[in-house]
């Protein structure tokens, strides 16, 4: 589909996802269409999930936000597409020349086993109750990274990849996927995402507001819902939201 993408860049701001909802409640009241896309150098109150930090300083990484519409999604799918913005970002990533990526549950994107890039999904209700449209916060470590994570720049020849470079093909990447799901439904989406997934058949510790447990990744559900078999068990158990870790020596 042959969609054009707006893109809105800035020196700094406070967060791509903030400006990125103020932009879609002023274009849906002027009746202009999504999608779009704010870029900034910077940001001086950058996030991440479940409110962390997402250190965002003029280093010349990709800091940018990602508003698109969907068609009245049921917000218990909306998950759905963070694995559709994750394969984007992957495919991107290949484009550049980069090997070795793996994607963790639910939104890191990884290579050689370190983060190269996260994924942050906010949902704009209808007055319906359902999902129409979703910005989708993208960082991606180009240049620099922090200590335990990489960057693209030590995957790749030559120089490193400006952000706007990067971003114009995310974009096209985006919307393939974003056509894909219209198109094939979900179940294409979570193929693509568990031929790349990191960690699946191996054992893991996952940690949920009201207990902690140990199991093993068997998949994900037609939700996108991690499939973890518990220790001790036959059965699996489907986690819809949680933090999970791997490399587990003991417990």
């Amino acid at each position: 589909m042959n969609t054009v993408w707006d893109i809105y860049a800035f020196e700094s701001l406070t967060s791509t996802q903030d400006v990125a909802r103020d932009y879609v409640g002023h274009k849906m009241a002027e009746g202009k269409p999504l999608p779009f896309a704010i870029l900034a150098a910077a940001q001086t109150a950058g996030r991440g999930r479940g409110g962390n930090v997402w250190v965002s300083t003029p280093t010349g990484n990709l800091y940018t936000s990602l508003a698109v519409p969907v068609p009245a999604v049921p917000l218990r799918r909306a998950g759905q597409y963070s694995f559709l913005a994750a394969i984007a970002v992957a495919d991107t990533l290949a484009a550049f020349g980069v090997g070795g990526i793996q994607l963790k549950w639910p939104n890191d994107i990884l290579v050689n086993s370190r983060k190269i890039a996260g994924i942050l999904l906010e949902s704009v209700l209808s007055h319906h109750g359902t999902v129409d449209t979703l910005i989708i916060g993208i960082g991606v470590n180009l240049k620099t990274a922090p200590d335990g994570a990489t960057a693209v720049v030590d995957h790749i020849r030559g120089e490193s990849i400006a952000p706007s470079v990067f971003l114009d093909r995310l974009t096209k990447e985006m919307q393939s996927a974003l056509d894909t799901m219209t198109t094939k439904g979900f179940p294409v989406i979570r193929e693509k995402w568990l031929d790349r997934a990191y960690g699946v058949g191996q054992r893991l510790r996952v940690r949920l507001p009201s207990e902690t447990f140990y199991g093993e990744f068997v998949g994900l559900d037609d939700t996108g819902a991690l499939q973890v078999i518990p220790d001790g068990e036959t059965r699996p158990r489907y986690i819809h939201s949680g933090d999970v870790f791997f490399d587990i020596k003991d417990k």
